[in-house]
């Protein structure tokens, strides 16, 4: 069954994208039911590009846009035998000519159990994002453990500082081996340190506990807290 959630307004441009998205939905939901056993598909985010093209021949061109870069929380009842990072590729070849589509995969019994110990990204997803398709034969989803604002300030804090440790740790190693003339060592510290900088954004900024190496998928990830790496 496809979600309905024409009344909800989970971010600014959601009511200008969701007409495109509604316009492939059907499509890309079947493309990925062809290749995982899905409960839900919730809509985390997406980008709305502008395009407008001008020259000394064509003075006032109109303006066009275009909806594109979606990102899906798909919860499966089961992975079998693939990987949650084989899993993520397969899906996001599948759709390659609608539109361009990261997802986060999530397994049903630990989605659950994430809300029960009220996790933020999972409470969030369940309060503020668009469910696009429910299996039918899905169980009702938990009810989200409420924890005070003050607990998951510590949480991000924490976070924050631990982060930040690991990417001072990475310069101060990139400083030492520059200063050896060893190169590749530098370059794989810098590389280390650009990858934490990322998943630490990532898990500040939604709660999300990412553990991809993938720099263009943790780029796409990183897109939901800050617009300039969209």
């Amino acid at each position: 069954m496809v979600g309905d959630n024409t009344n909800m307004r989970p971010f600014t441009i959601y009511s200008k994208i969701s007409e495109y998205l509604e316009e492939y939905k059907v499509n890309v939901i079947h493309k990925i039911l062809s290749i995982a056993k899905v409960d839900r598909i919730f809509l985390l985010g997406a980008s709305l590009h502008r395009r407008r093209s001008e020259s000394i021949f064509c003075p006032s061109a109109p303006t066009s846009q275009f909806a594109n870069d979606f990102i899906f929380a798909i919860i499966v009842s089961d992975l079998d035998t693939c990987s949650v990072y084989q899993l993520q590729e397969k899906i996001e070849k599948s759709v390659q000519g609608n539109f361009l589509l990261t997802t986060i995969i999530l397994e049903a019994k630990r989605f659950n159990r994430y809300l029960q110990s009220g996790d933020v990204f999972a409470c969030n997803i369940y309060s503020k994002a668009v469910e696009v398709f429910v299996n039918s034969n899905s169980r009702r989803l938990p009810i989200p453990k409420n924890l005070s604002d003050q607990y998951y300030k510590i949480q991000i804090q924490e976070t924050f500082h631990q982060g930040h440790a690991r990417i001072k740790s990475f310069f101060l190693g990139a400083d030492f081996f520059i200063e050896k003339g060893d190169f590749n060592m530098t370059l794989f510290m810098l590389h280390q340190a650009f990858e934490q900088i990322l998943i630490t954004l990532i898990k500040v900024g939604s709660g999300f506990r990412t553990t991809t190496h993938n720099l263009s998928r943790l780029l796409r990830l990183s897109a939901m807290i800050c617009y300039e790496n969209s």
